[in-house]
Order: structure tokens, then sequence, then C-alpha cells
């Protein structure tokens, strides 16, 4: 929490109007410019973002920048312009909801994500060590561990299959079921300053698990 205007966060978050309504003052929230930067100088130099984006799509969706999620494609460029280095995209599912919903995390120091790939185990200690203990000794969260944030590391396919729908197909898109793109995920780099690329990234997150097995 900001003790006085000159502070900044280590976390903002946004919950705000669904990307998908078509309200002016809606839209200001995923493309206003200013808006934006102010999120951006409101947070630390390691800082975080997290937004609701609405109902996460379907295999059938066309990609964000022609359907009912337009708000969504923009928001993303927008939030790659202003300087974030890292976005990622995971699904949660409420029973109050009929779809699960959609979370984008921004990370604007791309070390940061590094912490977002940690083992369960690794999480769980965190916790331990962030957390105070319960009288009762029951877990302080009741909803999230380890194992939990590990199912939040990979988006979606359905992200991936809207992704590949641009209009201008891109690249790694094109080359998926090369021996080409298999030779580019496995030997690929660091995938820290992807800014929002849900195919390279469901590949380099699974190299990068491979290689902590094998230490």
């Amino acid at each position: 929490e900001a003790v006085n205007g000159s502070d900044k966060f280590d976390v903002i978050v946004m919950d705000s109007l669904d990307p998908n309504v078509k309200i002016s003052y809606a839209v200001d929230l995923y493309s206003n410019d200013a808006y934006i930067e102010s999120l951006y100088n409101g947070l630390t130099e390691s800082g975080i973002l997290v937004i609701q984006l609405g109902e996460s799509n379907t295999d059938d969706d066309p990609a964000d920048e022609v359907g009912k999620f337009e708000n969504r494609a923009i928001i993303k460029e927008k939030l790659k312009e202003v300087g974030f280095k890292s976005m990622h995209i995971y699904t949660e599912e409420h029973c109050e909801f009929q779809w699960p919903w959609t979370i984008l995390v921004a990370f604007k120091d791309a070390n940061t994500k590094q912490n977002w790939h940690r083992s369960a185990a690794e999480t769980d200690l965190e916790i331990r060590k962030r957390l105070l203990t319960t009288k009762s000794g029951r877990p302080a969260l009741r909803n999230y561990d380890g194992a939990t944030h590990y199912n939040y590391q990979l988006p979606p396919k359905s992200f991936e299959i809207s992704y590949c729908r641009q209009e201008e197909t891109p690249d790694e898109c094109a080359m998926l079921t090369t021996d080409e793109f298999v030779g580019v995920a496995v030997v690929g780099e660091d995938d820290s300053s992807i800014a929002y690329n849900p195919v390279l990234e469901r590949r380099l997150n699974h190299k990068v698990k491979a290689d902590k097995l094998a230490v």
C-alpha cells in the first residue's frame, strides 16, 4: 500500500468493466494512453500489473483484434508500448460465472517473471516465509498454494489458437508444425522478454521445466 502520493506500488490490480462492454468510459480503461501510462508509472521498477480481461475465448473464436475482445487486443499492445517487458495470460474458473475468466499479468521488469515460473515447492516455501501462522494451524490461504499456481504458468491452448488467427499470421504460427520450429523451441532463448506470445511461451516454458528436472 502506498503511504503518500509519491510512493509507488509493488502490485496494482485493475478489476474493471469487461473489455467486451461497449461503453465509452469502459473503452477508455483499455485504450487511454494517459491512464495506461499512469498504471505503469505507479509501479515500482519490479512492479506487477494484474488485469481481469473478461471471459475466456474458445477454440472457435477469431483473433482478439477482429472479435468481441478487440479492447483486450488494444490493451495488450498499449502495455507493450508503455514499457511492460513481459505479459502472461491465465484463466480461472468461478462458480458464479458461466465461463472461465481471463487474467492478464504484466511484468514491468522481465526478471520478475522468473518468480512466476517457480516450482510448486518453491512457491509453497515462499508462502510459508511470508504469511503468518493462523491460530488454528490451518493454511492461511484457502484457495491458493504452489500446486495451484503451477497450473497458471502456461496460457490456455485456446489463446494460442486465437493468437495465430491474426490477419498477418505470426512467423512462429506458420512454423508451428515444422522441424524448424521444434528447433527454435528447444534451443530458444529465455522467454523473459516475450511481451505477449502464447505460442512461444507454451513451448519455451516446457523447456525451462525440463531443464529444472534434469538438474
